[in-house]
């Protein structure tokens, strides 16, 4: 293995954290300044590969990302009376404004804690049967109680030990699981 360089700053850590490619080790390697990595070609079985070895302390992808915004589950086309009726009627999840530029693309968005649930219109839908969001309770019990009673199929899920889970659907079919913290 021969060391041909050093790497620095942001660019390097994210070479580091998920590339071989030979454009990000040109690109890092061009960078001044911050904890990066040394630039590394390496030849084995007769394949030539350039990689990024992180230093100590350098700041991973992984690092970065903070958590979720939002997830979006599709639906047809005019779903949104149903999805105020689910997400916002029989969940509780207040609906929050689109802003004004994505308003005309229809569907709609809740707040989910922290998070946001987006409904949004796919021409040709066909629903997420085993893709979905998790959303958590504080009761699970009440919600499916309140579910079955509007009519939804609740599975309950007993796999996870201590957790208490079920999968619903929504309106159109899609695979909803609620979920209340474990404890």
């Amino acid at each position: 293995m021969q060391v041909e360089g050093i790497a620095q700053g942001p660019a390097a850590c994210l070479a580091a954290a998920g590339g071989d490619s030979g454009e990000q080790l040109k690109r890092a390697l061009h960078l001044q300044g911050g904890a990066g990595g040394q630039a590394v070609r390496e030849r084995s079985s007769g394949v030539h590969r350039a990689r990024i070895v992180p230093n100590p302390g350098c700041t991973r992808l992984r690092d970065v990302i903070e958590g979720i915004d939002h997830v979006l589950v599709a639906a047809p086309p005019g779903c949104e009376d149903a999805a105020r009726a689910f997400y916002g009627g029989l969940l509780g999840m207040a609906e929050l404004a689109k802003p004004e530029p994505l308003a005309g693309r229809g569907g709609a968005w809740f707040a989910a804690g922290a998070q946001q649930l987006h409904v949004g219109i796919e021409q040709g839908f066909s629903p997420a049967r085993k893709a979905h969001p998790a959303l958590g309770v504080r009761d699970a019990a009440a919600v499916a109680s309140r579910l079955e009673a509007a009519g939804a199929t609740v599975e309950w899920d007993t796999s996870v030990a201590g957790a208490r889970r079920f999968y619903t659907a929504d309106p159109w079919g899609n695979r909803i699981e609620l979920t209340e913290p474990w404890g």
